[in-house]
């Protein structure tokens, strides 16, 4: 395993040289390719503004380069088309051969440019050259320039010498923490042991970090996965096991109200039945003030019994989905407002509000109605003078609706519950109205059905509203 590990590191180090190489061949060769293409653009630009001067003499036109060469530091060669140099800003012309054969001007005579890199038989140094062929009035000729490569070699001599440096540098580090580190490589296997140990305690978090992929690496990943698997498994029989208890609780405080709620008025209609029985009966009027009362009890408690379904329908998660059908909100709230209507006390508007002529709802008109029933007779309850309001408005791809009373209104440590089966601010007062408690629980159910929101709001002695939000 140690020598595995060396192998690795000293691999890797020359694979890292190997890169270091090759990206400086590149970088040197892309170095070179600016430079030709910057001493081509030079050359043209010079070129072009000497075809411009249309100069009439040799002697004038090659004046007009050496003071060009003075002013952009590069060495300006002229020649004829027969490759005689005319003018060198280095040189004196006169003792300058033939430079007929050479690459850049041969290039440039034939195509219009070319370029070279070599050694300078005048300068005696690498010079990368760069010409044009030019025709200036009647003289026609090669616009040559050239500059001295040291300075480029001397700059990535240095960068060469440091990079072998730091690969030396390197190499020698790399050796020494591998010598360091390769005392600890039975590390993978202590951890692998000691989380072997935490799992036969019960502790399923424990996982261990190895990043190695040999035969210790393997181990450990397959202990991680193993120990996730586990720990996903009693985290989901938790769950499960928390809710089944959950939903025992409820069962329980659900038979529990259920019972209450039946018993009241079933106690109610008992006792008047035996009063009745008793001889009451005899007397008319006593006789038919019990059995309104009787009426009234039984009317109660099967508007609890058809609540009661409903929101087992509700909590069944029963999707809207397959139920869709456009629903006319107007002609919805026509019927709720007529079957309420008769329920406001004397002072009491029952108002409503469309923000459009039209707005296009799918879903299902029943679960609509109920939203509407329950909320609008939840609020005639609780409002003694002044109005129940309800608006319908559309904002942008959501229905709102709203309803807004001047009843009583609600103290704030009551809304956090408001919406729970069976929940009455004033027990005494929503008996007495006939609610059974599961009104505001069936509309949020509903509500919640549609992937929708309630809210509500409330200020006692001044009034609430409740405002609905159903995606379109």
């Amino acid at each position: 395993m140690k020598k595995k590990l060396i192998l690795s590191y000293v691999l890797i180090v020359f694979c890292l040289l190997g890169a270091c190489v090759d990206i400086w061949n590149q970088g040197y060769s892309y170095i070179q390719k600016q430079n030709e293409e910057i001493f081509l653009t030079k050359a043209f630009l010079l070129a072009d503004e000497i075809e411009e001067q249309q100069f009439e003499s040799e002697e004038k036109l090659i004046q007009y380069a050496l003071n060009k060469a003075k002013k952009f530091g590069f060495r300006i060669t002229i020649l004829d088309l027969q490759g005689t140099v005319l003018a060198d800003s280095s040189r004196d012309a006169k003792f300058m051969n033939n430079h007929g054969n050479r690459a850049e001007v041969k290039e440039a005579i034939e195509k219009g440019s070319g370029s070279s890199m070599r050694d300078s038989v005048v300068m005696k140094e690498k010079y990368h050259y760069g010409a044009v062929r030019f025709k200036s009035g009647q003289i026609e000729g090669v616009l040559r320039l050239s500059t001295s490569l040291s300075t480029y070699q001397k700059i990535w001599k240095q960068v060469v010498q440091k990079i072998v440096l730091l690969m030396l540098f390197g190499f020698v580090g790399v050796l020494c923490l591998v010598l360091l580190f390769s005392r600890k490589i039975i590390k993978p296997v202590e951890q692998v042991t000691a989380m072997a140990e935490k799992i036969s305690k019960g502790d399923y978090e424990a996982r261990i970090t190895v990043k190695e992929q040999d035969e210790i690496g393997r181990l450990a990943q397959a202990f991680n996965r193993m120990s996730e698997s586990l720990q996903e498994t009693m985290e989901y029989l938790n769950s499960r096991n928390l809710e089944l208890e959950n939903f025992e609780e409820m069962r329980k405080q659900f038979v529990s109200n259920v019972t209450h709620e039946l018993k009241t008025p079933l106690t109610s209609i008992r006792g008047f039945v035996d009063t009745l029985k008793n001889g009451a009966l005899e007397d008319k009027e006593y006789a038919e003030h019990f059995l309104d009362i009787i009426d009234i009890e039984a009317e109660r408690l099967g508007t609890l019994i058809q609540d009661i379904l409903v929101l087992s329908e509700m909590e069944s998660g029963k999707r809207p989905s397959e139920e869709k059908v456009p629903c006319d909100l107007k002609l919805i709230w026509n019927e709720v407002y007529e079957l309420l209507r008769v329920h406001c006390k004397s002072g009491v508007e029952l108002k409503s509000q469309f923000e459009e002529e039209t707005i296009e709802f799918y879903g299902n008109p029943y679960h609509l109605k109920e939203i509407l029933l329950n909320l609008v007779d939840n609020a005639l309850n609780y409002t003694e003078r002044g109005f129940v309001k309800v608006v319908f408005q559309k904002q942008e791809d959501m229905l709102f609706i709203g309803v807004e009373d001047t009843g009583i209104g609600i103290e704030k440590e009551h809304l956090p519950r408001l919406f729970e089966r069976f929940y009455r601010v004033d027990k005494g007062r929503s008996r007495k109205q006939g609610g059974t408690g599961l009104g505001l629980s069936i509309v949020k159910h509903i509500v919640e059905l549609y992937d929708g929101t309630i809210e509500v709001t409330s200020v006692p002695e001044k009034g609430s509203c409740f405002l609905v939000k159903l995606p379109l």
